[in-house]
């Protein structure tokens, strides 16, 4: 994430001064290098909201078995839940130093812990959007991410291991990625607490801002239904496609194979010099950590770049792009604008045969192969 990297006495967050696998983030590192090497620039966007004092979830009176509330699909619960990390992210978001801040973080994992103490340890009816759907080989066990956006703080909840033959399984079997869902689930503990992270409720950031920007949070889910507006959508669409089958056919537009969402991740390496050496500051190698990338491509020679790391999420948009194809095959040249996020160099984009990729850069980021999700 993209503010400091913390040491977490758990074990799980150690704090590093790698960088994004972007050219931008190695300008960045580059110029803080000769500067101050360790002088952490913190990328989050304020919010304009002002301090917000956090209500101690312990005293409130709301029942865990509450129905959702009808206006804003939400369970009152989950509201009360978000809200409070909503505000802890402002007050996060204001601190004025790293002291400060690591003091948020660590009242977050209390409050956190307090309102599993409060509420118990199953809850229902809590709404969001299914994210991630993932099987293992073979398929003998699914994970899925069900995120929420209440008060436009992005929360996730996180079961990586539902296995073959639970009814939960047969549920999810029936979704797809895009569906928006009711849970039922217990949080999982990390099992690493002590006196300043007591993780009632494990959640999985690597950072501090992370923890606050963007909560990853453990669950295990014992119910996943649709909700009646997505059973409804569902079978609009069902009945739509039953129609389109008995209509003459219509001739469909032509969409380039580069048009679509692409997303892949560019592994770890060491950064290169002009030479094609390792590039070596104050007797350190330039480590740039793995990022993974989602490029939205555009009909219109234009498109949009996103990409998330340890260090944060980081995106530009209004990316001019030139393509050349032949037969089955193509190259696309993004041009990012100097300054922005994505730095200045060109970003080479190929299909060759049946298989899409970013072609490797001369500092020493290698290619990485791109699935097309869309």
């Amino acid at each position: 994430m993209n503010d400091k990297s913390t040491q977490e006495q758990s074990g799980k967050k150690k704090k590093s001064w790698k960088m994004g696998c972007l050219t931008t983030f190695v300008i960045i590192f580059i110029i803080g290098a000769i500067g101050s090497l360790f002088d952490d620039k913190d990328k989050t966007s304020v919010s304009n909201t002002s301090k917000t004092s956090v209500s101690n979830t312990s005293k409130t009176s709301v029942s865990n078995t509450s129905k959702p509330n009808v206006e804003s699909k939400y369970h009152p619960l989950q509201i009360q839940f978000e809200k409070e990390r909503a505000a802890l992210k402002t007050e996060y978001e204001f601190a004025k130093n790293e002291i400060k801040k690591s003091a948020v973080f660590n009242k977050s994992r209390k409050r956190t812990c307090d309102f599993v103490n409060a509420h118990g340890s199953n809850f229902t009816n809590w709404y969001g959007k299914l994210t991630y759907l993932s099987t293992d080989q073979g398929g003998d066990k699914v994970s899925i991410t069900i995120t929420s956006n209440y008060h436009n703080l992005e929360v996730q909840y996180e079961d990586f291991g539902i296995k073959m033959g639970s009814s939960v399984y047969n549920q999810v079997a029936e979704l797809v990625k895009g569906d928006y869902v009711y849970i039922n689930f217990t949080p999982k503990s990390a099992g690493a607490i002590n006196s300043t992270e007591r993780e009632c409720f494990d959640e999985n950031s690597f950072t501090e801002s992370g923890s606050l920007d963007a909560p990853e949070f453990s669950v295990n889910i014992s119910r996943i239904d649709l909700t009646k507006e997505a059973e409804r959508k569902r079978l609009r669409s069902e009945t739509q496609k039953s129609t389109a089958k008995s209509s003459p056919e219509v001739a469909k537009p032509i969409v380039e194979e580069w048009v679509g969402t692409f997303s892949g991740v560019c592994p770890e390496y060491n950064m290169k010099n002009k030479y094609g050496e390792n590039l070596i500051i104050m007797g350190n190698y330039v480590i740039i950590p793995s990022v993974k990338y989602t490029f939205e491509i555009y009909d219109n020679n234009v498109s949009s770049i996103y990409m998330k790391s340890e260090d944060g999420n980081y995106s530009c948009h209004n990316v001019i792009y030139s393509v050349s194809s032949n037969n089955n095959n193509f190259s696309l040249t993004m041009k990012p604008q100097s300054g922005s996020d994505c730095g200045g160099n060109e970003i080479i984009f190929i299909k060759s045969g049946s298989q899409f990729k970013i072609a490797a850069e001369a500092n020493g980021q290698p290619g990485f192969i791109l699935n097309k999700t869309n």
